[in-house]
């Protein structure tokens, strides 16, 4: 079980936090306040990593665990401009590559080339545990190369099936 604390607030916030349970349905507090602090459609993952020369960073060492359900919904890539053909990247959900599209183990392609900002729509659903990666390949034996990978992590939607009348909030 999960180490547990406990913090304070002022009875007026805490009738607050009391009726946005009700109205969003969840069984705990931690749960509510888990929604409050997170970015309401969901928030980006880095893998941005720089690469030292002729070096390759592998999933291992380059990824993120998935904190809730949801759904990768698209990965925007730059491979900066002179970093040619040097630069090859993958990204991928626990064992899965997801991009590029077509990679196999016989056929290992890799992103490569110059790519200025561009968005890869991927709507990959997502569980609570799953590890996002990248790999980066250098193959420039004497510069080291930055490409950006941002994973955009979307949250399932928020449930407003109740109405805010229906728990309390306005009162007449």
């Amino acid at each position: 079980m999960a180490e547990v604390t406990t913090i304070q607030v002022t009875k007026e916030t805490a009738e607050y936090l009391k009726v946005l349970k009700e109205i969003y349905r969840y069984k705990t507090y931690e749960d509510l306040i888990r929604m409050i602090v997170r970015p309401l459609y969901g928030y980006p993952i880095d893998l941005s990593r720089t690469v030292p020369p002729g070096y390759k960073i592998t999933r291992g060492e380059n990824q993120f665990t998935i904190l809730e359900d949801g759904m990768i919904s698209r990965i925007f890539i730059t491979i900066p401009p002179g970093s040619r053909n040097y630069v090859r990247i993958w990204v991928g959900i626990d064992k899965e590559t997801i991009l590029p599209r077509g990679w196999t183990a016989e056929n290992p392609i890799g992103l490569t080339g110059e790519i200025v900002g561009k968005f890869f729509n991927v709507f990959w659903p997502v569980r609570r545990g799953q590890v996002v990666w990248a790999e980066i390949e250098n193959r420039d034996g004497a510069n080291e190369h930055t490409p950006t990978i941002l994973v955009e992590f979307q949250n399932k939607l928020l449930p407003m099936a109740v109405k805010p009348e229906e728990v309390g909030l306005w009162r007449r």
